[in-house]
């Protein structure tokens, strides 16, 4: 289960007798805001994360002239006389680190932000394995082995050797809605999808975040992406119960998960959760029966030690359609 408030989520995965550490968190931050006094924007963040912020600087961005610098590194850019141009709040991964994910989603709440760029981060133990996770990564997405629509030539790998360098790969276009990078220069794999959200989607975000958390909005990212192998499987799925509650469901990631969830249920929900596309979802029967309730509820138990046969459950699936 999610710990309380404040850091990276952390999650315990266990593999035969190995032990996978992983922990989710914001790597990256930047939201608009409704709300145009600069004043009242600092003001806001500082009564949520303390610190105070720097003298006002003439260097600019995103359209607007000026900055001020919180403690933490966030930036607030500001300024512009141009109407219609909103205050840009910036939090880069260093600022991520400082402040806990609860408080970045409360700044954007509290000025009625739209994050335009939301980078979910999931970090990946032993280190000794990082290297060589990354590269059978690498490997199978080359070979057209994943569960995607990214073309396999949209891979780009670099490798620096440098004291405290690393290899980074590159996995989709960076010009796209979201891609996903793995390095391991920070000591364990970090897997990191870079988010820019549509703008009808922007103001859902951070409802996503507070409800979910950076872990449950990481694993709707992920299933662009599947890798088969089972330490991924494990990383996104993870422990599903915390993130299929029978409870209501109030702002997500968008209007169409929420009419998938009022559609098929929790537990096709859940099969999302495990790396089941939701293309493959979407075209399940608009009601279903109670022996295919059973038998879906048995997938998503069996699925949590993580051991499962990903095309076995495909097959399970099809004959769910017939």
């Amino acid at each position: 289960m999610f710990l309380e408030p404040g850091g990276l989520s952390y999650r315990r995965c266990v593999i035969a007798s190995c032990v996978m550490d992983v922990t989710f968190g914001l790597h990256w931050y930047r939201f608009t805001t409704a709300v145009e006094d600069v004043e009242q924007v600092a003001d806001s963040i500082v009564s949520v994360s303390g610190g105070g912020f720097s003298t006002a600087e003439s260097r600019g961005a995103y359209n607007q002239p000026h900055r001020l610098v919180h403690d933490s590194g966030a930036a607030v850019y500001f300024g512009s006389k141009r109407e219609g141009q909103p205050i840009v709040v910036d939090v880069p991964g260093e600022a991520c680190e400082r402040v806990p994910d609860c408080e970045l989603v409360t700044w954007s709440c509290n000025v009625e932000g739209r994050p335009s760029r939301v980078d979910l981060a999931a970090d990946v133990e032993p280190a000794s394995l990082a290297r060589s996770r990354l590269l059978e990564a690498r490997r199978m997405f080359r070979r057209g082995a994943c569960d995607t629509r990214m073309p396999s030539t949209s891979c780009e790998f670099m490798q620096d050797d440098k004291p405290g360098g690393g290899c980074t790969c590159y996995f989709g276009s960076r010009a796209s809605d979201a891609f996903l990078r793995m390095y391991d220069r920070r000591g364990p794999l970090r897997l990191e999808w870079q988010w820019k959200p549509a703008r009808e989607l922007r103001e859902h975000v951070p409802g996503a975040l507070a409800r979910y958390g950076p872990a449950g909005v990481w694993r709707q990212l992920a299933a662009r992406c599947i890798w088969p192998v089972p330490w991924y499987h494990q990383v996104i799925a993870g422990e599903v119960a915390d993130l299929v509650r029978p409870a209501s469901v109030g702002s997500d990631l968008s209007g169409y998960v929420d009419a998938l969830m009022a559609q098929h249920g929790v537990n096709l929900y859940a099969l999302s959760l495990l790396g089941f596309t939701m293309e493959d979802v979407a075209k399940q029967p608009a009601r279903m029966t109670a022996e295919q309730q059973q038998r879906y509820r048995r997938w998503c138990r069996d699925a949590k030690p993580l051991g499962y046969d990903p095309t076995k459950l495909k097959r399970e699936v099809k004959r769910c359609r017939r």
